[in-house]
């Protein structure tokens, strides 16, 4: 038997952002998997499927999860450790949000890769060098998010400031969210 426990939603803004990272996770270790996937199998149903996954998550959620932290989080979050002359955490929420720029132009690099995938060509997906720049910055990014920025919301944002975070992440999505 097996439990598992509910998704985060928008009563819990830091929950559905970390859940994000989880599934940013997942595409980029299938990303990783492809190229070696295409050599054995070629642009079957699977790697057709999976590109196209892909796809979709980085051209959906993925950029909601940028403008969540970038609208909303970090702004909060620039204000409270400049209050609380915590520079560190300013420099780091401005250095990820430089960032984000650098995994949109990967992206924008990548995804006709995936597209003609697929639409069943395998030929730009042949090897690990196309997913490696994506890949690679997502892995440290998502760290140095967690690890810094989170935590540090974790600890200075109240019910209040959580709620309204909420709420914008939904709007954003549109999702209707009481008040």
């Amino acid at each position: 038997m097996s439990f598992s426990m509910p998704a985060p939603d928008f009563d819990d803004p830091l929950g559905l952002l970390a859940a994000c990272h989880g599934r940013i996770r997942e595409r980029c270790a299938t990303l990783v998997r492809l190229p070696a996937h295409l050599t054995a199998h070629g642009a079957d149903a699977a790697a057709r499927t999976a590109a196209g996954r892909i796809l979709t998550y980085f051209e959906t959620a993925a950029p909601h999860h940028h403008a969540d932290e970038e609208q909303d989080l970090f702004p909060l979050l620039r204000g409270r450790a400049r209050d609380g002359g915590r520079d560190e955490i300013v420099r780091l929420i401005d250095g990820l949000a430089a960032e984000h720029a650098e995994l949109d132009r990967a992206w924008c690099a990548l995804r006709p890769r995936l597209e003609a995938l697929r639409d069943g060509d395998p030929a730009l997906l042949s090897d690990a060098s196309a997913v490696d720049p994506l890949v690679r910055l997502y892995e440290g990014h998502m760290v140095r998010e967690e690890e810094g920025v989170f935590a540090y919301a974790r600890a200075v944002l109240g019910d209040s400031e959580r709620r309204v975070l909420g709420q914008a992440m939904a709007r954003r999505r549109g999702c209707a969210q009481e008040s």
